[in-house]
């Protein structure tokens, strides 16, 4: 599914922000795995702002509540890619959790 004003799917993002918050990947490397776009501005080469932008508007994204707000975008992230991964059968692999979950409403 895709999420409403954003190039990506909903699992897409889901899969961006555990590699960012939960697995501490960094938002360079995030950007290379989880980006179809290999074209980067000089100003764009250490991070992705897209993923901040999608911790902030988890709730609009995956239908989540809206008191989740964090003392940072990351932390914030780590608790959305929490919340999917709950949403999604045990016996997956937590980065396919993260996926599926973003699918379950």
């Amino acid at each position: 599914m895709l999420a409403r004003y954003f190039l990506y799917s909903t699992a897409a993002i889901a899969v961006a922000l555990w590699l960012w918050a939960t697995v501490q990947t960094t938002q360079s490397t995030v950007r290379t795995l989880v980006s179809p776009w290999s074209v980067r501005g000089p100003s764009e080469a250490d991070r992705w702002r897209s993923l901040r932008r999608w911790a902030c508007r988890a709730g609009d994204v995956f239908g989540l509540p809206e008191q989740l707000h964090g003392e940072t975008a990351r932390h914030v992230a780590a608790r959305v890619a929490g919340l999917l991964v709950g949403r999604a059968p045990p016996d997956l692999p937590e980065r396919a959790r993260a996926f599926v979950g973003a699918q379950a409403r």
